[in-house]
C-alpha cells in the first residue's frame, strides 16, 4: 500500500516525513550532494534541481523497515565533490522536519 506525502508515493509503513536542504555558503543549492543516514549504509542523491532529499524512513542493510518516529535522532553525513562533508544529528518532531545543510568549499591545507 502507498501513500501521498508532500507530493511524494511513498510506502504505508511510512513514519514522519523529514526533508534536508544542502546549499553552498551563497545559500545556492548544491545538487551534487549526496546523503546518508547513520543505519542504512546507503548514500542517496538530492534532487538534481532543488537539492532537497525527503525520507519517511530508512531500510537498513537487514532490510527491516524503520520509519523516522517523533523523538528519534536522526544522524546524518552529507558529501559533495569540492565541498567539506558535514555530519549533523537532528532530533525528529512531528512535522515541519526541514534541515538545512551549508556546505564549505574544501580546503586546500
Amino acid at each position: 500500500m502507498m501513500m501521498l506525502v508532500s507530493s511524494l508515493l511513498v510506502p504505508a509503513w511510512a513514519g514522519v516525513p523529514v526533508t534536508v536542504e544542502v546549499l553552498d555558503e551563497s545559500d545556492a543549492p548544491v545538487t551534487t550532494a549526496t546523503i546518508e543516514v547513520d543505519g542504512e549504509g546507503e548514500a542517496h542523491r538530492v534532487h538534481g534541481e532543488t537539492a532537497l532529499w525527503t525520507a519517511t524512513g530508512i531500510v537498513p542493510p537487514d532490510q527491516v523497515e524503520q520509519p523516522f518516529e517523533k523523538g528519534q535522532l536522526m544522524k546524518i553525513q552529507v558529501r559533495a565533490e569540492g565541498f567539506d562533508p558535514a555530519s549533523l544529528a537532528y532530533v525528529i518532531r512531528k512535522k515541519k522536519n526541514h534541515v538545512r545543510v551549508i556546505l564549505h568549499q574544501e580546503s586546500n591545507e
